[in-house]
């Protein structure tokens, strides 16, 4: 018997975790127990750093992964798992922004990255709920078809699985869509827990709550548990927390929400994703003895909402609205960044720093591009060239010279500015319990917290990133800064960079 939602209250939205976290075990690797030397050093423990990691390892490298909380635990344990070339309506875009050979890299890299997949949970063996599966991208518009059939044809074009079709599984009308054949998806936490396992018995050392403080530039990591020094050092902290090269600049940082829903009737098979502006993304997912629905969207740049909190909300109403909706198990967000050409920042960092590299800028395709991201650094680290890096390389201008880019860039200028000269009236016995708020005392100012029982939480709210100022999140009770994506706890606790620092505390 279906649950009854009545209009006028709040749907409840289960459990403020992800399936994935609360499916696996948390992981207990050490921390850094003193300085040490090693071939390769890996900032970040999400999927990104452990291929890398993993691939380094199979040719026979030394290398350290330091991650500032627990492995797959961050962006990588948030996301919806889709192992997919379909990327939204990308490959139009790029035959006119790149030309053809760089665009069949993209297709070609993504299309093989399923395959490499594939691969590694055969050799290891991995119990992961890894499932072939078309994916969809799909328009609920009949003005929509045209981009559709175009990026049929373009996807084709470079080779893709690809067909036009406007019969999809869904419970509501679609106007067309482009299938994409022979897809996957999984459950990242239980392939990443193997894999790290497998590292950790072939050589490879993981640190966890251990985080970076600097950089020198003589490859000296500082951490707050030890120094680490590295031949090579790989930035893969989803926005880098070392970056000389200024592609925070570059980058967009955003955040997406997203449900496991159980249905009260057969869920819709496949992987889909729509066109339009405010974007719905699906796919099942075995939990228990049960097929859920996960239901992702509400994409916006993070720190740029007073009211997160509603998001959850607007995205159950809308999983109500077109499916038999039973019960919402899970409800978590997840964050990312996006480059200004819509491809990722993959390799060396620059000429001037030839031991550096980087991996940034998924724009949501986290998955498949951390097998590209492995497999370039692997060979440059090697001293060779991937064919990918053409494609892929951090210093290409385009990442920049877009308007997009530049756009993005002028916001985070113009929100700093504005952060400075707003006056931040109110006084702290103005807030409310469970209300937050960014207050101006003695010149200083303050990011306040009263949480349910009344206690005051107090830190600056100066980003120590570059010095925007920090808003509240509703919906994960956190301080975000709008300008490059740092986000801390309400104690100002760094918990995603590129900040390195955490707000300092402040004694009122």
């Amino acid at each position: 018997m279906a649950t009854i939602f009545a209009m006028e209250d709040k749907i409840s939205l289960g459990k403020n975790t992800s399936i994935w976290l609360d499916t696996t075990a948390q992981t207990d690797y050490p921390s850094l127990g003193g300085d040490l030397h090693t071939d390769v050093a890996i900032i970040g423990g999400g999927i990104a750093g452990l291929m890398a990691a993993y691939f380094l390892a199979k040719n026979g490298r030394k290398v350290v992964v330091l991650e500032s909380e627990r492995i797959a635990a961050g962006t990588t344990g948030h996301t919806t798992a889709k192992i997919t070339a379909a990327h939204g309506l990308i490959y139009n875009y790029l035959l006119k922004k790149f030309g053809n050979a760089k665009a069949r890299i993209y297709a070609d890299a993504n299309q093989q990255a399923i395959e490499e997949f594939a691969a590694i949970i055969k050799e290891l063996g991995i119990d992961c709920d890894f499932k072939r599966m078309p994916a969809y991208t799909y328009s609920i518009n009949e003005e929509g078809i045209g981009p559709i059939k175009a990026e049929v044809k373009a996807a084709k074009s470079l080779g893709l699985p690809v067909s036009y079709t406007n019969q999809l599984s869904l419970p509501y009308p679609v106007a067309g869509a482009i299938k994409y054949e022979n897809q996957a998806q999984f459950h990242p936490r239980k392939f990443l827990l193997a894999l790290a396992d497998w590292m950790a018995q072939n050589g490879v050392k993981i640190y966890e709550k251990t985080r970076v403080v600097k950089i020198d530039k003589d490859k000296t990591i500082q951490t707050n548990k030890g120094k680490v020094s590295a031949d090579k050092i790989i930035v893969a902290s989803n926005y880098p927390v070392f970056d000389p090269n200024s592609y925070f600049a570059r980058l967009s940082a955003r955040q997406s929400f997203s449900l496991a829903v159980e249905l009260d009737g057969p869920v819709p098979q496949g992987m889909f994703y729509s066109t339009e502006k405010e974007f719905h993304s699906m796919r099942p997912q075995r939990w228990q003895d049960k097929e859920l629905l996960l239901v992702g969207g509400e994409l916006y740049r993070t720190g740029s909402d007073p009211d997160t909190g509603q998001r959850y909300q607007n995205l159950a109403s809308w999983a109500k609205e077109h499916f038999p909706l039973k019960e919402i198990h899970y409800h978590w967000t997840t964050s990312d960044s996006e480059s200004g050409d819509r491809v990722p920042l993959i390799g060396r960092m620059s000429k001037n720093n030839p031991d550096y590299f980087v991996i940034t800028g998924f724009n949501g395709w986290g998955m498949t591009h951390s097998v590209i991201a492995g497999l370039i650094i692997k060979e440059e680290i090697m001293g060779k060239i991937h064919p990918w890096s053409r494609l892929y390389s951090p210093s290409r201008i385009s990442s920049l010279l877009t308007f997009k880019g530049i756009g993005r860039d002028i916001g985070a200028i113009s929100t700093f500015i504005k952060g400075k000269v707003e006056k931040k009236e109110g006084a702290v016995e103005d807030i409310a319990k469970d209300e937050a708020k960014v207050v101006e005392i003695n010149g200083v100012k303050a990011a306040i917290y009263r949480d349910e029982k009344g206690i005051i939480h107090a830190v600056s709210a100066v980003c120590t990133h570059m010095g925007c100022t920090v808003g509240w999140n509703t919906a994960e009770k956190t301080w975000d800064c709008p300008c490059h994506g740092s986000r801390y706890s309400l104690d100002g606790k760094v918990i995603h960079g590129p900040a390195m620092r955490d707000l300092k505390k402040l004694e009122l």
